[in-house]
Order: C-alpha cells, then sequence, then structure tokens
C-alpha cells in the first residue's frame, strides 16, 4: 500500500480551470457514475464560474485520477471523486488532506463532504475518515406541474432589481444560520452571473404601496443539461401560514420557458416535511439523497 501511494505526485489547487480541465473533471465524473451508477453533483458551469470555488486536481500517468473541489466561506462544501482504476491507493484521502490545510488557512471552521445515498465506497471513506452524517436532502424534478392558480392581488412576483440586491439579502438573513458576509458574498456572486437571477415576492401592490419584500427564490440555469434549479425559496417567518410558499413556488415555474427540453429540479432537507409535501402536491418527485458529512477541521488535522 506505502509504495503505491507514493507514487501519487500531489494534488493540484487551482482557483480557476482551464479547459482541459474541465473536459478531463468531466470525463472522470462520467467514469464514477457509470462505477456506481451514480449522479454526481457536478455542473459544467460551476467548472468554468471561479466564485467560491477550490479544485484540487490529482493526476497519475499523466491521467487525471482524483479530484475534489470545494465551496462556501466559512463552512465549506466539497465533493472528491477518484477513478474507479486507481482506487485503494490513498488519491481521496491526499486531496482531503490537502483541502484541510488549504482551506482552515483560508478561514475555513469545517468541512461538509457531499455523498449520494448510494455511494457504499463513498460511505464507507467518510466513516474511515470519521466524519458523521450532519443533514441529508433530497433532490427533486418536476414531473408533472399541479397548479392551483392561487394568488393574492396584493402580491407581485417579479425578477430582482439592480437595486433591490438588500432586500433580497434582507429576507434571506431572516432565517439563515449562515454569517451575514456568507449570505451577501453569495448573492453578489449570483448578482454577476448570467446563469442566475433571483426573484422577489412583494407585498402592498395597489392600493396598499408598501412592497415590502416577502419572499424570494433564486433560478439557477444549466443550459448544458437543460435544468433550471429552484434554490432560496423562502418565505419570511412572519408571512408564512398564508399559502405564500406555494404562490411562490408556482410562480416561479411560471416564470420558466415552456419547453419540454427543460427539467425543474430543486433540493429539500430530508427533515423538512412541510416543504417536502408543498413540492410533491406541485409535482415534484425525488430522483437522489445526498447526505452532508461533517469534518470538523480541529478533528481533521489531528488524524
Amino acid at each position: 500500500m506505502d509504495s503505491m501511494i507514493e507514487r501519487i505526485d500531489g494534488p493540484i489547487e487551482k482557483r480557476s480551470l482551464t479547459a482541459e480541465d474541465v473536459v478531463a473533471i468531466l470525463k472522470l465524473a462520467d467514469a464514477c457514475n457509470r462505477y456506481e451508477n451514480l449522479h454526481m453533483r457536478l455542473l459544467e458551469k460551476d467548472l468554468r464560474d471561479p466564485e467560491l470555488k477550490t479544485h484540487f486536481l490529482l493526476y497519475e500517468d499523466g491521467r487525471l485520477a482524483g479530484y475534489l473541489y470545494a465551496e462556501g466561506v466559512e463552512e465549506r462544501e466539497l465533493s472528491v471523486m477518484v477513478h474507479p482504476a486507481y482506487r485503494r491507493r490513498g488519491i481521496a484521502r491526499a486531496l482531503v488532506a490537502q483541502a484541510q490545510a488549504v482551506l482552515r488557512a483560508a478561514g475555513a471552521t469545517q468541512l461538509q463532504l457531499i455523498c449520494e445515498e448510494g455511494a457504499a465506497g463513498g460511505k464507507a471513506f467518510l466513516t474511515a475518515l470519521g466524519a458523521s452524517l450532519a443533514r441529508a436532502e433530497h433532490e427533486m424534478e418536476l414531473a408533472t406541474f399541479q397548479e392551483r392558480f392561487a394568488f393574492d392581488d396584493r402580491l407581485s412576483f417579479q425578477p430582482a432589481q439592480d437595486d433591490e440586491m438588500e432586500k433580497v439579502i434582507s429576507v434571506l438573513a431572516d432565517i439563515s444560520q449562515k454569517s451575514s458576509a456568507h449570505i451577501r458574498q453569495r448573492v453578489e456572486s449570483c448578482w454577476s452571473n448570467p446563469h442566475c437571477s433571483y426573484y422577489l415576492l412583494t407585498f402592498g401592490e395597489g392600493a396598499v404601496s408598501c412592497r415590502e419584500a416577502v419572499g424570494v427564490v433564486r433560478l439557477d440555469w444549466d443550459r448544458n443539461e437543460w435544468t433550471c434549479w429552484l434554490y432560496s425559496l423562502i418565505i419570511k417567518p412572519e408571512y408564512r401560514g398564508r399559502g405564500y410558499g406555494r404562490v411562490l413556488l408556482e410562480e416561479a415555474i411560471r416564470s420558466l420557458p415552456h419547453d419540454e427540453q427543460w427539467k425543474v429540479k430543486l433540493e429539500v432537507n430530508t427533515t423538512n416535511i412541510p416543504a417536502l409535501q408543498l413540492y410533491q402536491s406541485c409535482g415534484f418527485r425525488i430522483t437522489r439523497t445526498y447526505g452532508y458529512y461533517l469534518l470538523p477541521l480541529a478533528l481533521s488535522d489531528a488524524r
């Protein structure tokens, strides 16, 4: 085992990827997916987006044998993959160790490693690392849109304008456990991304002209996979229980192109039963489940 590990050249850290890197990573992800019938959470548009991401690539024999990417600020989410032909050589451990050192120096406080529920090898690796399951999320896809056409004339659903960034941040900050700096960095990153946009649900149209932001949703477009992702679908706590969550979800879906090629997907925490029931009632179905495994940096450095 030790002699095989010595053959590893070591991870290469990158903040941005070349076109050749992207092609090699996508081929690696395809090999891993086919080997275990998985779906790595890896989008080509994300690989080409330098914001909030750090990449670690490890080559053997001139071939990309392993890859890890990290995104986020204080709490980093990591995905790691190793080519089936190069497993059991310490490549995943080498990638994680390098990421730990780099990310702690950058101010990260903990790591969350993402693993699909059906990835037996990945789960065994995380157990060996000492990582513990913190939460799990269902990936859901819209099958048949079940509309109720529930709307309140006092509401308005529109794309967030340039001068409404603070409204978006305010709504997200109301319920998020993330720091204000983390939220602002996320929103600013999306604001400058042509494949991402925020929509606001506001209350106070017509005679009632306060136009208070009561909800927000983010739309991310992956034009390579013909998929629109719905993220950060949030209603402010004081406006819940009025059916506004369904209004926000239905309006977001109606705003999308009426093209059968486009898929609509979202993610939901497996313990968030009200949200899960809402999405299912609108026509979404569960397609996959991913676990988020916590690896505190203090623990990981001691290993």
